[in-house]
């Protein structure tokens, strides 16, 4: 899974450079085939992940809107409850005022715009378009030798990609989980060299990228997920304490301290709003299950690359398969992960 990652166009047809290794030449038949795949996917593939990245970026815009300026709609409602100074009420007012616009501005975006629907679609078509130039190099058909019947499924299978767009199409999609093709089950020995180079292309182009990139997510999901995951509780049990100082104060010293005891249970009312604000922030990005999510996939990912590095002959084309199905399975994952969280367009 790519989320945001935008280097994804497959490296040149004749000349592909594995990692710190010099560049080298497919060996047919892998070399039309490249130049097949890098001429149907590459431009398209280019743009999908800049709309990708574009849409998910005004997707976190709207979220972030639409939580800050309803939190302070709710905070200025309450200080006006608390029956603050003329000056102060006014100002809560126009705060308020201002918040609940905001947030039905960004809401109402959202929605007529479709933000979340243009990124889930555009990012699903690019993983879908990713994943096919690696796993149309492992189709039966290309090492068996029928260029013809390979280029014919290739071109067949782009328009299906592209083609979701709908929030029905991306649940239909989700629904449905094809089994991998079966591999060859013979691969003649003129194409060994062909497939050393497959082996070690998918190896270093496909595996070991997906491990780094899916360490990276995990870090970064799991740091902000610490971060933010006690808040709520913290809120919570601060107003509880807030509120027992109010009790304290208005029972034994309400003379004395009564403004402070009225600004005591402002905040006391305010905390839990705060609480809940944080927790939907968590539930509109799922922190926590996404670095769990990646956290498991990187370590599966390591056990199919130690089960490509041992296989031999036509095993090579089935752990390809396989692994490519997995990642599929991955992509179902995160996008219901996604499509339950809270949603602000």
């Amino acid at each position: 899974m790519t989320h945001g990652k935008q280097d994804l166009n497959p490296p040149p047809a004749a000349d592909v450079s594995l990692g710190a290794s010099a560049p080298f030449q497919f060996p047919a038949p892998l070399r039309q085939a490249q130049a097949d795949i890098q001429a149907m996917l590459g431009p398209r593939l280019e743009k999908l992940n800049a709309e990708s990245v574009r849409h998910k970026a005004l997707h976190g815009v709207i979220a972030r809107i639409a939580i800050a300026a309803g939190t302070v709609a709710v905070v200025a409602a309450i200080t006006q409850l608390a029956g603050a100074s003329a000056d102060s009420v006014s100002s809560a007012g126009w705060a308020e005022i201002i918040a609940i616009l905001l947030c039905v501005m960004a809401v109402v975006f959202g929605v007529t715009t479709s933000r979340q629907l243009r990124w889930l679609s555009r990012r699903l078509a690019a993983q879908r378009c990713e994943s096919l130039q690696f796993r149309a190099l492992a189709w039966p058909s290309l090492w068996a030798g029928d260029f013809q019947s390979w280029s014919a499924a290739l071109k067949s299978e782009i328009p299906q990609i592209l083609d979701v767009n709908s929030a029905r199409q991306i649940r239909s999609w989700l629904e449905s989980e094809p089994l991998p093709t079966a591999p060859a089950t013979d691969i003649s020995a003129d194409r060994q060299p062909a497939l050393q180079a497959l082996k070690d292309f998918y190896a270093r182009q496909r595996i070991e990228k997906q491990i780094a990139y899916y360490a990276r997510s995990a870090t970064e999901h799991g740091r902000r997920a610490h971060t933010l995951h006690h808040l709520p509780s913290w809120c919570f049990f601060g107003s509880v304490v807030l509120a027992l100082v109010h009790f304290s104060l208005e029972h034994f010293f309400r003379e004395r301290f009564h403004a402070l005891g009225r600004w005591l249970i402002v905040f006391a009312a305010v905390l839990p709003v705060l609480g809940a604000a944080f927790r939907s922030w968590l539930m509109a990005f799922e922190f926590s299950r996404s670095a769990s999510l990646y956290r498991a996939k990187g370590a599966a990912l390591v056990q199919f690359q130690h089960k490509l590095a041992q296989a031999e002959g036509a095993q090579v084309l089935a752990v390809i398969a396989e692994c490519e199905a997995y990642l599929e399975d991955e992509q179902r994952e995160w996008l219901r992960l996604v499509a339950e969280a809270e949603w602000f367009g």
